[in-house]
């Protein structure tokens, strides 16, 4: 992956996106954790609820775009490789479809 840099960059992108998605996690069972242990009468219940969606909507939408550049990193990469073809020819038993593959590839 490293050596195409743009697919390289989106690659690292979405690294730190999951960096993101897993701090993120770690302050949901923190909030969880602060919730259970503080669940007197008098405190309100209402606030680490609050906190875990948050913590939770946070973690889905970096992980969409982690999920996303991913995708993206991995399409451009291939883009940049010329492995071969798949056509519809002669094959060793009749007309069939062929995958020919480019001989510098296999080198």
């Amino acid at each position: 992956m490293k050596e195409n840099s743009e697919a390289y960059q989106y690659w690292k992108k979405s690294n730190s996106h999951k960096t993101i998605i897993w701090a993120a996690l770690g302050a949901s069972f923190g909030i969880v954790a602060w919730g259970i242990g503080s669940s007197s009468a008098q405190d309100d219940p209402k606030y680490p609820v609050y906190g875990v969606f948050a913590t939770g909507a946070v973690s889905f939408v970096f992980y969409s775009f982690s999920n996303s550049l991913r995708k993206k990193a991995i399409l451009t990469y291939n883009k940049g490789l010329d492995i071969g073809e798949i056509r519809f020819g002669p094959s060793n038993n009749g007309l069939g479809l062929v995958l020919s593959f480019n001989e510098n590839y296999l080198l």
